[in-house]
């Protein structure tokens, strides 16, 4: 059963047997508390309960102990701020997002809520959804499918997967006002507001991708065998592997889209082509196509547009005598603390994923984030950051 939120600090104290350690008249709230806890840490919330009152150093360690387990059990209810917007970008440009699905899209209450957040009377976005089974109806985007003459037979880690990745692009290519395009998964949720992402894929020309661990033909003999064979060696050396849930650009998601049918043929031989198709693309191509890989955190973790966690792996022999970490699978939430909430929206990344549909309650605050008018009318920062340069 969900543990039953606090109603206030004074019942946090009586918990934590602190009753006397503030003021009566002590004018913080949990709320405030939280705010500074999660956006400064857990030093700056010591300093803080001394400003008011608990002059134990003892006490405050244990109150901000027992704090924290609080809030991991979701009893301290949370609004999580927003991140520094963005300058906005040319309003007359768009954002195709591509969702690959199986045949939902787990948390489509808060994608709307997030579409919901964009300007009204400027279209800035467009949505296009392909599905491998339509026996569920969307709520909010049964509109986006693309038309049967679209859709594509898929198989798990087979070129298949890219066939149908690059039907999405042919279908929102068809929008000349399309600038860049984004791959998203059932299971992915956005963890930034949309100006903010707006903002920060329009601010330039680039196509962002998060590195994978594990073989790949630069670092392994035996892949790179693999991949020569597949493409000769001269082609073999921009051969590398990235998450498939990238960004890409326009120029780049149109040489995809249109590339001949031997070269894709070429990806067969490689196992989960979809994550080698995209990036590959990018590196032959690098003299007309910009790009960003971002590497992986020291957990193992994403840091380019979608957030994934990968961490712990585990070490399993596989051919050619390499472990295989990439033989592994992203974490699956069903459930997430606010901590850790809290941590993603004010990240680097853009999207976050794998999230079940079990996952929906503790996305409550992230819902309410993107329906807050807050997102709409924070300051913008004088620069645009540089977190996934």
């Amino acid at each position: 059963m969900p543990s039953v939120p606090l109603p206030n600090l004074a019942a946090l104290l009586a918990e934590a047997g602190l009753v006397d350690a503030l003021p009566p008249d002590c004018p913080a709230s949990l709320a405030e508390l939280q705010n500074v806890r999660l956006m400064h840490g857990r030093a700056a919330l010591l300093v803080r309960l001394k400003g008011l009152g608990m002059i134990s150093l003892r006490d405050r360690q244990k109150f901000v102990q027992i704090f924290g387990k609080a809030s991991r059990q979701g009893r301290i209810v949370t609004r999580i701020e927003p991140p520094l917007m963005l300058k906005s970008a040319n309003s007359k440009k768009k954002i195709a997002f591509c969702f690959l699905i199986y045949d939902a899209i787990h948390h489509e209450e808060l994608w709307y809520a997030f579409f919901s957040a964009a300007p009204r009377g400027l279209a800035q976005y467009s949505v296009h959804v392909h599905a491998k089974s339509r026996t569920h109806p969307l709520r909010f985007f049964e509109d986006c499918h693309l038309p049967r003459e679209r859709i594509v037979p898929t198989e798990y880690s087979s070129i298949s997967i890219v066939h149908a990745m690059n039907m999405l692009l042919a279908q929102a290519l068809d929008d000349e006002d399309n600038e860049k395009f984004v791959f998203l998964s059932g299971a992915c949720v956005p963890i930034k507001p949309f100006e903010y992402v707006y903002g920060k894929l329009l601010s330039n020309d680039d196509c962002y991708f998060s590195e994978m661990g594990g073989a790949s033909p630069t670092n392994t003999p035996f892949m790179y065998e693999q991949a020569a064979q597949a493409f000769g060696d001269k082609v073999a050396r921009y051969v590398e592997k990235a998450s498939q849930w990238c960004v890409l650009n326009r120029s780049l998601a149109r040489i995809c889209a249109h590339a001949p049918p031997e070269y894709k043929r070429c990806f067969e031989a490689l196992p989960a082509p979809d994550e080698y198709y995209f990036l590959t693309s990018a590196r032959l191509h690098a003299r007309t196509v910009t790009f960003n890989v971002a590497a992986n955190d020291n957990t193992g973790c994403h840091t380019g547009p979608t957030f994934a966690n990968w961490w712990p792996k585990l070490e399993i022999e596989a051919p050619g005598g390499f472990a295989a970490n990439e033989f592994t699978l992203p974490k699956t939430y069903r459930s997430i603390t606010i901590d850790e909430l809290h941590s993603h929206v004010h990240g680097p990344c853009l999207f976050a994923r794998k999230f079940s549909a079990s996952c929906q309650a503790s996305l409550e605050p992230l819902r309410q984030l993107h329906q807050s008018d807050c997102c709409m009318h924070q300051n913008v920062q004088d620069e645009l950051d540089t977190c996934m340069v």
